[in-house]
This record gives C-alpha cells, sequence and structure tokens, in this order.
C-alpha cells in the first residue's frame, strides 16, 4: 500500500538565508559530526536555497508523483575553481 498523506508549508520558502540560518547551519551541522552522525547533516533543512529547493522539487517528483529517476544525481557538477597561481608558460 503505497498511500501517504504529505503537509506542505511555505514558511521556509519566505525565510531569507540570513545569518542566523547559516550559524543555524554551522551549529547544526557541528551537532552532528559530534555525534558521529555526519552523513544524517544533508537532511537538515538549514541549507542555502539553492540546495534546499532542489532537495524540495526531488522530493515532489520522486516520493509524491512517483516520476522515475533519471539520474541518480539531479545536481550538475559544479566546476573546478580557477587555479589562483597557473603554472608558468
Amino acid at each position: 500500500d503505497r498511500r501517504k498523506i504529505y503537509f506542505f508549508g511555505i514558511i521556509d520558502i519566505l525565510e531569507r538565508f540570513s545569518l542566523r540560518w547559516k550559524v543555524q547551519r554551522g551549529v547544526l551541522n557541528l551537532g552532528y559530526h559530534m555525534l558521529l552522525r555526519a552523513p544524517d547533516a544533508a537532511g537538515m533543512s538549514a541549507l542555502p536555497p539553492l540546495e534546499y529547493a532542489d532537495r524540495f522539487k526531488t522530493f515532489g517528483l520522486y516520493e509524491v508523483l512517483h516520476v522515475p529517476a533519471a539520474h541518480p544525481n539531479p545536481l550538475p557538477p559544479h566546476p573546478p575553481p580557477p587555479n589562483p597561481h597557473p603554472p608558468p608558460p
């Protein structure tokens, strides 16, 4: 039986990712690491806006609408940062 009830709130969407959220994320992340539960830190709600939006969208598509996953990692890879000290010619 795949019947589930989901409750969605929009309060986090209306929040600004301010210094308070950044501090909250840091404290929670540190707490997870101190309790040796670092992998669980990915599930916390204090995420930067793009990561939060992606997680919300992914949950809606795959868990609520049951859209088949086309790619195991929906986030595109980030390009490496530029080398501040390129090798001499």
